[in-house]
């Protein structure tokens, strides 16, 4: 909570009052200057003057020393202002408005005016606002001309409202002029992030963010990057930062961002550089008021109640322009929901299409997701004076429902349901249509419902694409060195990218994998490359583009995520691979690596540690084709035998006993050996089975085993 006490130290002195014009402003000051001091007896003599002098002000009196006096008188009356995120007094209630009229209206007759520009930005700090953003920005930098050495809260709000309408070549020079000792390092760090962020030189931006999370060394501090969780953060991840000691914070902050990137599939860095990009477009198209007027007291709690109608029928029809329910109202005063769910979601995917009457105050969006679209309705609230006279307040932005916005026929562009609705709304009471679409209404609400409260309580950065590119993909852990990741790619899917002499043509994809233990917040391994694959011929439809990558990783068991698209962005597969071990080879401990299958004639070979390994990235054969199984083993014991044991079992059910077992007993040679067999598929009929391969020392009857998955196709 920011409190402001009334000591004329706080913002400097009040400058001289003007000779008396019509009334005895000399004893105005007077009057509240006792005030100001502590007088008690005097507050009751300074109300009508305070009030005359609000007058005054109302008046457009545009006199910078008389509108200063005003709102002393009202700031006295007040006793104290809170910021705009903390709870007002009654009296601040009652006498904020008229200050921070008095306020604005000293600012803009002068223009250099640091007291005013103080108490307007403790009241309204940024990223608040206490005028239209312009229009504070202008007053910014006349201040900045006049004052070069602005006071800090002051100067990091120019450079801030700088990026936020886009002047950034302004934000730049203005941070370049920021003195040393302005800003602490860890906000100097975080404003300095926003204007890289903002100029597109995302690695700069991350390396002035994380920089300034490891000098964070104070609550102020840690307040201007708790303000970057706030929007997305789950309840126990703010419970965690909340309680950190100073010291932790850095790794903390690291790691929650890494999260994300590991969960959307994302290279590490990727989604603070996306979230810094959501709170500019979110600040620039969906503020919760545009011209700070909330700065002077607007009791949103209040006027929430105002906005509460009699519950509106569904489903909607032409006439629908519903109130406000008060379901959930905005979370601050800087956003309203749409913005929240931009910074939870990014840009909206679809925007309804609505008739100009019904857009200026309703609206519904859709967020698309690899769980399934999102599509929330948002309305303007209203002040409704009866049951069917409800006004829109415009001032204010829109707020979210649980249902779509507008006329039914015209949503049916983002959901067919509401087509169906909307036919069945047309003829509410004959034969029964009335029941009939109040049943699948009520289906239909539920499900919105739904969508609104998965919207609400999460987030993500996950790419998403038109259509599947149908990609198959299997990882293999690589002992001692990482993963490995085997793609096959339908060419049907893809368009070739160009052609030399007609003689080669061009098919160009996209592979990005992830190595990461999502738990702690840490990616171990990531490779985002393009690959361009040269044939002698276009592709036809039964064919596959197959390739590999080997991306290095520390040992131990590892989430890999795999994203592998066309580089149109139309066509994409997007894969998890829950667990997947690098084993720690070490020379003593009996360790078996992945099973590798692979097909001969396949086309694709992996060259590894000397070895020729065969690959298969369909991991699919006929059963007429042996699979070729290559093995590594470490910690044997030269001279020592063993066993090995290769089952193939049904995948589907639970089956009792193996299809197929092949054993054998061999002397090992070396500490380590990659062994590599044919293993015919005869026997099988097309399905899907498990290979598990055991490994025992018979001297000791210690046994590894290992596992994976195959498909005998006709």
């Amino acid at each position: 909570m920011r409190i402001l006490r009334f000591s004329l130290l706080l913002l400097g002195a009040v400058p001289t009052v003007l000779p008396a014009q019509t009334r005895d402003y000399h004893n105005d000051s007077l009057v509240i200057a006792r005030v100001e001091g502590g007088d008690v007896g005097a507050r009751q003599q300074l109300a009508p003057i305070a009030r005359d002098l609000a007058q005054v002000v109302a008046g457009k009196h545009a006199d910078a020393p008389i509108d200063r006096l005003a709102a002393r008188a009202a700031l006295a009356m007040a006793g104290h202002v809170s910021s705009l995120d903390s709870a007002e007094t009654p009296a601040e209630r009652e006498w904020r408005a008229p200050a921070v009229r008095a306020l604005r209206a000293a600012l803009a007759a002068d223009s250099g005016d640091v007291w005013s520009a103080g108490y307007l930005e403790a009241i309204a700090p940024y990223p608040f606002i206490w005028d239209d953003p312009d229009i504070e920005l202008r007053e910014m930098r006349a201040l900045a001309t006049r004052h070069p050495d602005l006071p800090r809260d002051l100067a990091l709000t120019r450079i801030r409202l700088e990026v936020e309408r886009g002047s950034l070549d302004s934000a730049d020079a203005a941070l370049r002029r920021l003195s040393p000792d302005a800003a602490s390092p860890a906000i100097r760090g975080h404003v300095a992030a926003e204007v890289a962020f903002a100029r597109g030189a995302d690695s700069a931006g991350r390396a002035a963010y994380f920089g300034g999370v490891a000098r964070i060394a104070s609550d102020v501090d840690a307040a201007w990057y708790t303000r970057d969780l706030l929007w997305i953060a789950q309840d126990s991840e703010l419970e965690q930062w909340h309680g950190l000691e100073t010291a932790q914070r850095a790794a903390w902050l690291s790691a929650f961002w890494m999260r994300r990137d590991v969960a959307d599939a994302r290279m590490p860095g990727t989604r603070v550089a996306e979230q810094f990009r959501r709170w500019r477009q979110a600040l620039r198209d969906y503020r919760w008021e545009a011209d700070g007027s909330t700065a002077e007291g607007a009791p949103i709690g209040e006027l929430q109640q105002s906005m509460i109608a009699p519950g509106d029928d569904f489903p909607m029809d032409e006439s629908s322009y519903l109130a406000y329910a008060g379901k959930i109202g905005p979370a601050s005063r800087i956003l309203d929901d749409r913005g929240r769910m931009v910074l939870r979601h990014g840009d909206p995917a679809l925007h309804s299409k609505l008739p100009d009457g019904q857009s200026v105050d309703m609206e519904t969006l859709a967020w698309l997701t690899p769980d399934g679209p999102l599509l929330v309705g948002f309305s303007r609230p209203q002040n409704c004076v009866t049951r069917t006279t409800c006004i829109s307040l415009t001032r204010y932005g829109m707020i979210a429902r649980d249902r779509p916005m507008g006329d039914l026929m015209s949503l049916c562009n983002m959901d067919g349901e509401l087509c169906a609705l909307a036919g069945l709304a047309a003829i509410p009471n004959r034969g029964g249509g009335r029941g009939a679409a109040s049943n699948r209404a009520r289906l239909v609400q539920q499900n919105y419902t739904r969508m609104h409260q998965i919207a609400e309580t999460t987030d993500g950065n996950a790419e998403t694409y038109r259509d599947s590119l149908g990609a198959i993909v299997e990882g293999y852990g690589i002992p001692r060195g990482g993963v490995l990741i085997v793609f096959a790619i339908p060419a049907r899917r893809l368009v070739p990218s160009g052609s030399v002499r007609d003689t080669l043509h061009l098919y160009t994809t996209r592979m990005r994998v992830l190595v990461a233990d999502p738990a702690r917040g840490m990616i171990v391994g990531a490779v985002d490359t393009v690959r361009t694959f040269h044939v002698s011929h276009p592709l036809s439809g039964d064919d596959f583009i197959t390739a590999y990558l080997a991306v290095p990783a520390p040992t131990g068991d590892w989430q890999v995520s795999v994203v592998v698209s066309d580089t149109l962005h139309r066509n994409g597969t997007g894969e998890r691979i829950a667990s997947l071990p690098v084993v720690p080879f070490d020379g003593h401990t009996l360790r078996l690596g992945d099973p590798i299958l692979g097909r001969e004639g396949s086309g694709l070979t992996w060259n590894h540690g000397g070895e020729s390994i065969p690959l298969n990235a369909t991991n699919a054969w006929r059963k007429d084709e042996p699979a070729i199984l290559t093995y590594a083993i470490d910690g044997l014991t030269p001279g020592h035998e063993y066993q090995t044991r290769i089952e193939l079992w049904d995948a589907a059910g639970q089956p009792r006993t193996p299809r197929n077992v092949t054993s054998f007993t061999e002397q090992a040679t070396a500490i380590s050996q990659t062994l590599q067999r044919s293993l015919s598929l005869r026997e099988l009929g097309p399905g899907n089975y498990r290979l598990v391969v055991h490994v025992k020392d018979v001297s000791t009857g210690t046994e590894v085993s290992r596992e994976r998955r195959l498909a005998v196709r006709k």
